[in-house]
Formats: structure tokens, C-alpha cells, sequence
């Protein structure tokens, strides 16, 4: 009898210390239950950990990688890849390699790589709704906002943003900060009156400098240097920072910013891909995004002083619009920009969709919509 009960007094203290450990008693190994495609981020703090997908990405880009957008793209696949802890790595491939500007869409559909950075304008056509009135006034901080709103915050025109972009087989993550807007002149000047004087060289929205009274030229900005040192046009104007790549301030050392930025260049992975993640990697992705974004709004912010840097050492300046000039330039390319959102909206069948999207941008923008 005596045996007997220290038997069962012995298989209840092995239950009893079984139960405080938190562990079942079968042997089972944990891990068994893990997804196998994913593996879990080490952790000092030994809280819940991320699972994340083990995977490695092709990224194919037209960028090189000192360029302002191949920066952003380095920081956000080194984040992704420091954050899982190699779990997730990347192969880039810069400048073109495998496909050039306008090719990007059709090899991810394909599947001949993960992700690419897509810019709303070589793609007009195929995501019209993307390609909303594009500029804001103030700060590159407004402007990201601003595309924030009308892409993924606004729910009446993100439904049908992101609806017309996942048909194409792709999800846009988000998009990067392009800076400032600038005319680059021969000559001191700081007023739409001083410069209309002249004639101008600009790649697009011809018609809107135009109506302001303008003399405009088609001019491509790898064309311009010359351009300018020849007098074929005696002004420029493109975003502020290629414009020093390009050397436009070695024969147009003033630079005459209208306080007008702009934002795009969108971080697109194919949908297969994306839909191949589980949360954590999802949710992984999306903040290495957002950390680019904002990354992105610091380098323009950085090029900024190497431009004002660069026009001192060329005996020029960086000088401003007032805020009349500022707000009549806004109107002029706004006029325009709906103009020719409402032409795309007609050849890609969203006519609707696209007058949801105008009335947002314009709500936002505190701008009339005619």
C-alpha cells in the first residue's frame, strides 16, 4: 500500500512541475508548429518576436546607386535585411541592367524580378488616377503629406487608386520625396515679370508657362546645358538637385526656387510576391517604406545646401518667387495638371473616379476645381 502511494504521489508532483514550466508533456518540439517559410527575429528583450518570411529579392531599378533615389533604395533594403536579421536580402540591380525606364511594369508582371521603382509619369496611361495633380506649395513636408492623403489615407480615393494599381500585378508600397522646383538663369532675376523677359526651356507642362507669358521651348533636361551656353534659351527649369548633377549652374549660376515641391517615384513589388508574405514581413515592409519616406524628405533637405554650396562657388546665388509669383505659378500648373488628368481619365475609361480624385486634391489643396 505503501508503494502504491508513493507512486501516485510521484506522478502527481511530475504533472505539477510540468504545468509550472508551461510545457505539455508529450515531447512535442515547438518549432514543429512554425510555418516553414518563416523564421523568427532573435531578440534580446526575449518579448514576441516577428516571424518573417525567409526570401531573397531581385530589385531592378534604372537608378544608379549615388543617385538621390538609389540612396533611398539602399536604406530601405539594407533596413528590411538589418531588421529581419538577414532573413530577407536583396539583389539590386542598378542603372538599367535589366530593364529600362518604362520596361519596369511589364518584367515584374512577368515575374523576371520582385521590385522596381516605378515613376507615376512614365505610367500615365496604364495608372491615370496615379497621376494627380503632382505639386504643392510650402514645404516637401506638405507635398508628402499631401500624397499620403490622396494615395493610402483618404478612403474615397485611395479604394480606387489602389484598386486600379493592383490590377496591373503590382502593390505600390509608397513613394520618396523629389524635392524642389527652381528656374535656372544667366542673369540675377527673382520675379516671374523678370523672367518671362527671357526665353525658357522646360520639358513639360508647356501650356501653363505659356498662359503666364512665357516664350517656352521643348527642352530635355540632358539638353539644357548646352542649351543654356549657346542662348537657345536663356532660363531652365527642373526639380533644384539634378540640376546640379547636370552642371546647369556653371552657365546659369542663379537659381530662382518657386517654392514648389513635388513627390512620387514609387516603391512597387509584384502582387504575387507581396501576397506570398506572411503579416509580419508585410508589416515589415511597410515600415522600412515609411522610415524611406521620411529618409527621403532628409537627402533632399541635405541636397538643398550642396546646391546653395555649389551656386556660391560659381559666383551665382539661390534666390525665391515672392508669394504673388509663388501662388500664380501654383494656379497656372494646376489649371493645366487637370486639364490633363481629365484627358487621361478619358482614354483610361475612369472618368468618374477621376473627378473623385480632382475634387480630394483640390479640397486639400485649397485650390478651385473648374
Amino acid at each position: 500500500m505503501k508503494k502504491i502511494l508513493a507512486m501516485l504521489l510521484a506522478l502527481a508532483m511530475t504533472f505539477a512541475l510540468a504545468a509550472c514550466d508551461g510545457k505539455e508533456p508529450t515531447g512535442q518540439n515547438p518549432e514543429e508548429s512554425q510555418p516553414a517559410q518563416s523564421q523568427p527575429a532573435q531578440s534580446d528583450s526575449g518579448a514576441d518576436t516577428p516571424a518573417y518570411d525567409t526570401a531573397k529579392l531581385m530589385f531592378a531599378t534604372t537608378y544608379n546607386e549615388m543617385e538621390t533615389s538609389g540612396k533611398a533604395i539602399t536604406y530601405f533594403t539594407d533596413y528590411i535585411t538589418e531588421k529581419s536579421n538577414g532573413a530577407i536580402t536583396f539583389d539590386i540591380k542598378w542603372g538599367g541592367t535589366v530593364a529600362g525606364t518604362g520596361e519596369e511594369l511589364n518584367f515584374l508582371q512577368e515575374g523576371a524580378f520582385d521590385m522596381s521603382v516605378l515613376g507615376q509619369s512614365q505610367y500615365s496611361a496604364v495608372f491615370p488616377l496615379l497621376n494627380f495633380p503632382g505639386q504643392t506649395d510650402e514645404s516637401q513636408q506638405k507635398c508628402v503629406d499631401y500624397f499620403n492623403y490622396i494615395v493610402y489615407e483618404n478612403e474615397a480615393t485611395a479604394s480606387v487608386i489602389q484598386a486600379q494599381i493592383e490590377a496591373q500585378g503590382v502593390k505600390m508600397l509608397g513613394f520618396m520625396a523629389n524635392g524642389g522646383n527652381a528656374f535656372a538663369a544667366k542673369k540675377e532675376m527673382s520675379t516671374l515679370d523678370e523672367l518671362k523677359n527671357y526665353k525658357l526651356g522646360v520639358g513639360m507642362n508647356h501650356s501653363a508657362y505659356e498662359s503666364l507669358g512665357f516664350s517656352v521651348q521643348a527642352l530635355m533636361p540632358w539638353d539644357a546645358y548646352d542649351s543654356l551656353s549657346k542662348g537657345i534659351v536663356d532660363v531652365a527649369y527642373m526639380s533644384t538637385a539634378p540640376m546640379i548633377a547636370l552642371k546647369w549652374h556653371e552657365v546659369a549660376p542663379y537659381f530662382v526656387s518657386v517654392n514648389e515641391y513635388s513627390a512620387g517615384n514609387y516603391f512597387t513589388i509584384s502582387l504575387d510576391r507581396w501576397n506570398s508574405f506572411n503579416a509580419d514581413t508585410q508589416a515589415l515592409f511597410q515600415e522600412a517604406m515609411d522610415a524611406t519616406t521620411e529618409y527621403s524628405i532628409q537627402l533632399m533637405a541635405d541636397e538643398m545646401a550642396g546646391v546653395e554650396a555649389a551656386l556660391n562657388e560659381a559666383g551665382g546665388k539661390m534666390l525665391s518667387l515672392n508669394e504673388a509669383d509663388t501662388q500664380a505659378l501654383v494656379e497656372a500648373l494646376w489649371n493645366v495638371a487637370i486639364t490633363d488628368c481629365r484627358a487621361l481619365a478619358q482614354n483610361g475609361n475612369c472618368v468618374d473616379d477621376m473627378e473623385t480624385v480632382l475634387q480630394a486634391c483640390a479640397d486639400y489643396l485649397d485650390l478651385p476645381l473648374k
